[in-house]
């Protein structure tokens, strides 16, 4: 984070330092209750973090001792394990500011010296050993940490980082040796030599190597110019990977290592876009997010500089809306930009193809265990599946062949290493959840702003107008409530493979992100009521029995998502609130009575919510054989004949130009494209909906010898149009799906340009696609 000379943001430093040194005295106090102790704890936590990268140990505040002092106060209480996750926590804020790194090197010095703190330090990181050998980097730790509002024992306790074993065996051992090799040499201090000798290309294999290697040379940037003007391969390597690493932590980078960072990765890769981003940062930001849109079938696995631009963009973003409460700008800017899409509708459009290409990934992964015995193992039916509807409030957007943020070489980099499948995975789902913090975000200043999207003037209030209004919600909740599931489904996955071999990520990683994805989920559903009341609460009820009619996974989801709501929240407001509406009250009871198993897990809702002991449910063994004579009996029309009966043979001669028949239509010789039906109704009653069966989805094979490699059929699959598999659908009598609403004639407009701004979201078929501002600049061959 920059430094300002500004008076005010002088008078703000002044304050943190006044406040730190009063926290910093306390904490030394012996006679503190424990409450009053882990509350100073989480103070100073708090205070690292919201201070960035600025100097808060001058002016007179001498906190060298702070890091034993809180190691001592950890000691004395009873919450050892949270606290020493504390600890370490604060270890990796103290090790990204760079003015407060002076208390690393005075805590190392003080291990070294100090028997009585060493044996201490070792007991307390003792006590909780983990069976992970992932060793996460502290800008890992420090960018968990930032995702959350606040910091509290709730907080730690919800992330479980464990890192007691983190600090003693690699923390500290890898900031000694930087201290000793790095720090200590000041003197005709040359950087082949140093990397050569420590080995530091292959220490940084490891995040948390790689994390104190841009933390070290950030402090000395004469030694970085070094580096990077370097033109031995290795060399040039190392500061590459550096730079990668640095771009997705800007916010605890200086202005100038920040400039330098971008300047080494534009030129490594060959484009100026990460510029763009560093001065003409918000249009630009926008343009990035809607490039994913644009390209929903892109492959994101093979685009690993666009999801590193995306990773940026949305870090951006996501500090622009939390630290410095920029919402009101950002609005403004897009709206500047003409696009026919809302902030809300973008991130959530974001957020549902993100996390749709992750469940194809893993489901990928899921099934490619048994490649082996299997050769169709691609062709599986797994519990990831969403229902087809889902795609239905996507913008209906031509495929581009190539986009302008399409690049993919790197000078420093072979191929297989630009298309690392572990490095942008990793990317990906940092992507994905910095969506959904971004997306609740919003949620939150809407209501706090008392903004709500569907409120409409009564005066203006007509018949029609009505009518628009109820689609209009129907789709305002819909868009919302289709991302979260898809998330929560991939959460759900996540979770279960947690300590099996089917996933890129490591344990730590997958637990911690999967945990955060949920949370989320939660998150934006209480929001979602919060803001609408119980217009959001009905939905959410509505929205919940239709998904699940169609997708036991996603009944289970729901059953989850009800209970956390219902349940788990601090307050029972939203149970005070459903009670109020008898609409919400009535479909949640007729939902829990429709799925009712007997189980415990119903339990809950009868005797927190209804005040009545939970029905007996008998239950029946049937044959499979059985259940599927039952369902073919209950879908059974009437009897149609295989084979139509044969029409007489037309006396006219279809291929004579010499005349035509009055009575034929003119417009058959020219087939229009018809669209296809979507797929669900407005009602989510289950009366609407029959078993009819859907063919399918043609794959493509694989040859029984197997001579292609695997990324070949990786990249097949994924670059299909990525269909859900076979869902139960409703009757061709069904009434109009969401899509179809004010579009009925779409397939005759024809957009000429003028109003396509960043890739035309508009429901009109774009046959012509004019050139946009930045999606069809293609490769010249």
């Amino acid at each position: 984070m920059e430094m300002s000379g500004s008076s005010e943001e002088c008078e703000s430093v002044a304050g943190t330092q006044q406040n730190f040194k009063e926290l910093f005295k306390a904490l030394a106090a012996k006679e503190l209750n424990h409450l009053h102790r882990v509350n100073i704890w989480y103070k100073v936590l708090g205070l690292l973090r919201i201070v960035g990268n600025e100097p808060i140990c001058m002016g007179g505040v001498n906190c060298q001792s702070l890091l034993p002092r809180l190691l001592v106060s950890i000691s004395l209480s009873d919450e050892v394990s949270e606290g020493v996750d504390l600890f370490a926590s604060v270890f990796a804020y103290c090790s990204v500011n760079e003015s407060l790194q002076v208390l690393i090197f005075q805590f190392i010095r003080t291990l070294d010296e100090d028997s009585a703190v060493r044996a201490l330090f070792q007991k307390l990181c003792s006590l909780h050993v983990s069976d992970d050998d992932e060793v996460p980097g502290v800008y890992d730790v420090v960018y968990q940490l930032d995702a959350f509002e606040t910091l509290d024992v709730e907080v730690l306790k919800f992330l479980s980082l464990n890192l007691g074993h983190v600090l003693v065996h690699s923390w500290i051992p890898s900031w000694k040796t930087w201290v000793a090799s790095f720090r200590n040499n000041l003197k005709e201090f040359d950087t082949v030599h140093f990397l050569a000798k420590e080995r530091i290309l292959i220490k940084i294999v490891q995040p948390h190597e790689l994390d104190l290697a841009i933390v070290n040379f950030q402090s000395y940037p004469k030694r970085w110019e070094v580096l990077c003007t370097n033109n031995m391969d290795a060399v040039k390597y190392f500061a590459s990977k550096c730079a990668k690493r640095s771009l997705k932590h800007f916010k605890w980078l200086n202005k100038s290592f920040h400039e330098s960072v971008i300047t080494l990765h534009s030129k490594c890769i060959g484009n100026d876009s990460f510029k763009h981003g560093l001065y003409d940062t918000e249009e630009f930001h926008f343009q990035v997010i809607m490039e994913i849109i644009d390209h929903p079938e892109l492959n994101l696995l093979e685009e690993s500089h666009l999801l590193l631009l995306l990773r940026v963009t949305l870090g951006d973003i996501h500090e622009k809306s939390i630290v410095t409460n920029q919402i009101p700008q950002l609005h403004y800017t897009l709206g500047k930009l003409g696009t026919t899409l809302s902030f809300s509708s973008l991130i959530n459009l974001l957020q549902y193809i993100l996390s749709r290409y992750f469940l194809a990934v893993t489901e990928c992964i899921q099934n490619g265990t048994n490649m082996e015995t299997n050769l169709h193992w691609y062709k599986q039916l797994t519990n990831l599946s969403i229902p087809a509807w889902f795609d239905d409030f996507m913008p209906r957007i031509p495929p581009i062949a190539r986009a302008i943020f399409g690049f993919d070489g790197s000078a420093t980099e072979t191929g297989q290493e630009t298309d690392s499948f572990h490095e942008n995975f990793e990317t990906l789902f940092e992507c994905l959840q910095l969506t959904l913090s971004l997306n609740e975000e919003l949620l939150m200043f809407y209501g706090k702003a008392g903004i709500d999207p569907l409120d409409v003037n009564p005066i203006l209030t007509t018949k029609n107008c009505s009518n628009v209004l109820k689609k209009t919600t129907s789709l305002h909740f819909t868009m919302y409530f289709v991302s979260i599931y898809t998330v929560q489904l991939l959460s759900q996955q996540l979770l279960k493979d947690v300590n099996t071999s089917r996933s890129i990520l490591g344990p730590r990683k997958i637990r911690i992100g999967a945990t955060r994805l949920f949370r989320h989920c939660v998150g934006l559903i209480e929001h979602i009521i919060d803001n609408h009341g119980n217009n959001g609460l009905y939905h959410f009820i509505k929205f919940a029995s239709q998904v699940s009619i169609e997708s036991l996974p996603l009944q289970e989801i729901s059953r989850i998502l009800l209970y956390h709501v219902f349940s788990e929240t601090n307050d029972t407001w939203v149970l005070q609130l459903c009670l109020s509406n008898e609409l919400s009250i009535n479909g949640l009871l007729d939902y829990i009575l429709l799925w009712n198993d007997g189980s415990g897990m119903y339990n809950p809702f009868f005797t927190k919510i209804f005040k009545q002991p939970q029905p007996n449910v008998s239950r029946k063994n049937v044959m499979l054989g059985d259940l599927i004579e039952l369902l073919t009996e209950r879908v059974k029309g009437p009897d149609v004949d295989i084979f139509p009966p044969s029409k007489p043979k037309s006396k006219f001669n279809t291929n004579a130009t010499s005349f035509i028949p009055l009575e034929s239509n003119t417009n058959l010789r020219t087939p229009k494209r018809v669209e296809h039906t979507p797929q669900y109704p407005i009602d989510a009653s289950p009366n609407a909906y029959a078993f009819n069966t859907v063919s399918v989805e043609q794959r493509p094979s694989i040859s029984s010898n197997m001579s292609a490699p695997f990324a070949n059929y990786f990249t097949k699959i994924f670059t299909d149009d990525q269909q859900s598999r076979p869902q139960m659908t409703q009757n061709s009598s069904a009434s109009p799906s969401v899509s179809s609403y004010g579009h009925g004639n779409s397939s005759k407009l024809v957009n000429t340009g003028k109003t396509y701004i960043l890739g035309g979201h508009n429901r009109a078929v774009n046959n012509s696609r004019t050139k946009s501002v930045h999606v069809d600049e293609f490769e010249q061959f």
